[in-house]
Formats: structure tokens, sequence, C-alpha cells
């Protein structure tokens, strides 16, 4: 299983997750991509949205021919944009899907709001003016520069937006496909999930598991937790079949 985490995490931080899925008795490689930990620290490797690179760099270097790919947090995106386009990927785990960032909103306020964003110099006023108001969207707009080592705010919105439907490329899934989401994930919502799980018309097979307040793992990620998660992960892996499905 390769795994890896998201916008700001580091490869220690989910240690226990890939401690759970080892002691399942799976091989764990976990990774980190270009501009995550110490690729970006250490390495000076700048963020790329086209997932299927790192994780084709994983898979060379270890010289595997078959492997499962578990993303979490944003790197739910990454993992189903890498399992699209990577044959060698036989399963994949979105650990909670993004999609598209604008299905956060309703249908009919998607269209406006792309035409917004399209003002460059008001989105640059905005995000400047409400990252000095907001601490949480100060440290989401510096690290947002960090990856991609920018400095114009504007670049901030063009990294969110490069995570879209149209770069994602559900319809070239053809693996089985765990999604895994919180029903009070404030962050990544159910209605993500829901429009990931309708848009993989390709995968052999698509599950969804809906985490419960009663569960104690209805937030991000499954913070609450992690156990139940991990548990719910393996099983899945178990029942599904490791061979490649991709394209040739």
């Amino acid at each position: 299983m390769l795994i890896h985490g998201g916008f700001d995490s580091l490869i220690e931080e989910f240690y226990p997750i890939w401690q759970r899925i080892a002691m399942a008795g799976f091989d764990v490689v976990a990774f980190e991509g270009p501009g995550q930990g110490g690729a970006r620290a250490l390495s000076g490797l700048t963020f790329d949205h086209d997932w299927e690179r790192p994780v084709g760099a994983v898979l060379d270097y270890f010289g595997l021919s078959s492997a499962g790919l578990v993303g979490i947090s944003m790197g739910g995106y990454w993992a189903v944009r890498a399992a699209g386009r990577e044959p060698r990927i036989n399963r994949v785990v979105a650990w909670p899907p993004v999609f598209d960032w604008l299905y956060r909103l309703p249908m009919i306020l998607r269209g406006p709001v792309r035409t917004m964003l399209r003002r460059r110099r008001l989105m640059r006023w905005s995000v400047r003016t409400r990252a000095r108001l907001i601490p949480t969207l100060r440290q989401i707009v510096d690290h947002t520069l960090y990856l991609v080592d920018g400095h114009d705010p504007i670049e901030v919105v063009d990294w969110f937006l490069g995570m879209n439907a149209d770069h994602l490329g559900s319809a070239q899934v053809t693996q089985d496909v765990l999604l895994m989401c919180g029903e009070h994930d404030s962050f990544q919502p159910p209605s993500l999930t829901r429009a990931q799980a309708k848009a993989l018309t390709a995968a052999r097979s698509v599950t969804v598991r809906m985490f419960t307040k009663s569960e104690h793992a209805d937030q991000h990620c499954q913070i609450g937790n992690i156990g139940l998660a991990c548990r719910v992960l393996t099983t899945w892996l178990r029942h599904t079949s490791p061979e490649p499905t991709g394209p040739d």
C-alpha cells in the first residue's frame, strides 16, 4: 500500500495510521510528494497536482508492479487523479475526496463564483485582506504560497481552483474505490464525497463509508476515532482484488 497525506501534513504525522495498516498485514510505503514535508523542505520540490508523477516515481523506486493507493485529507484528490493515470495502482482510497472545491457550493452559485474568481485584481485584494483578519485563512494562504514557492495571493486562488473535476478525470478510474468521509466534516464535506461517487462511472466498484457522530468519527479524517477508520479501510482492502485494472 502506498499512502500519503495532504495539504500541510508530514510523513510522521500519520504514523499511527501507517502502523495500523501494517499491523493488519499489509506492506506500507508512506511517502511525501512534491510540496510536502521533506520533499519541499529538504529537496526544494514545489507542488504539482499531477500526482501520477510522484506515485509513478515511488513505484519505480521500489520496483512495484502493483499496489494500492491511499490519500488522506486533500490527498484524497491526488490519489484519485493518480489512479486514473497509473495502471500499476490496483485500488484507491480517498480519505476523504475533494473532487472539485466549487462543489461545496449549491449548483446555482458555481457559475457566478467562477466569474468572480476570474476578476484577478479583486481576488488578490480579497485574499490579502481576509488573510490579515482571519488567522486560519492566513495560515492556508502562507502555506499554499510555500507549496508553490510563490508570493502573489492570486496564486493561492489558482492552486485551489486547480483541484477541479476536469483535471481530476474521475471517468479514467477503473479500479475498486473506497471513499471515506465524516458526516460533519466542515473542510471536505459529504457533498464532495457524493459528487465524487457519482463521477466514478468506470470504476470496478465504488464503496462510500460515511462516519457518524455516534461513532466519534464524524469530523475531518475521522480524527476522533482513527482506530475505527483504519479497521474499515483494512477490511475493505481484504475484500477487494489486488489485480490491477488500469489501462494498458
